[in-house]
């Protein structure tokens, strides 16, 4: 006999690696406060969804090592995320002048 219903064990997978609403938020909040070109606004999209993918992934892993792994890419990802809008920002400065 063949179980259509997804396991309760699958759900409370997802649940547990979902990132909390905070998380989400504040990534949300990051992007919207980036000053951006469009494409650009795209990729730092792209890019917080990993973090946020991460983050999940690291909360379902964090009782060894490839959790703090994990939580440390997503803490680079950011700081990578963070010198492109510098960048940007000092490049947009230097064409302004």
């Amino acid at each position: 006999m063949v179980d259509d219903e997804p396991s309760d064990q699958a759900e409370q997978f997802s649940n547990r690696a979902a990132p909390t609403e905070l998380q989400t938020k504040q990534c949300n909040e990051k992007l919207n406060t980036l000053d951006l070109t469009d494409e650009l606004h795209q990729i730092a999209s792209r890019v917080l969804g990993l973090e946020l993918a991460i983050i999940g992934a690291s909360k379902e892993c964090q009782m060894n090592s490839y959790g703090d792994a994990l939580a440390q890419l997503a803490q680079d990802i950011a700081l990578d995320l963070e010198a492109l809008e510098r960048k940007f920002r000092d490049q947009r400065r230097d064409e302004e002048r």
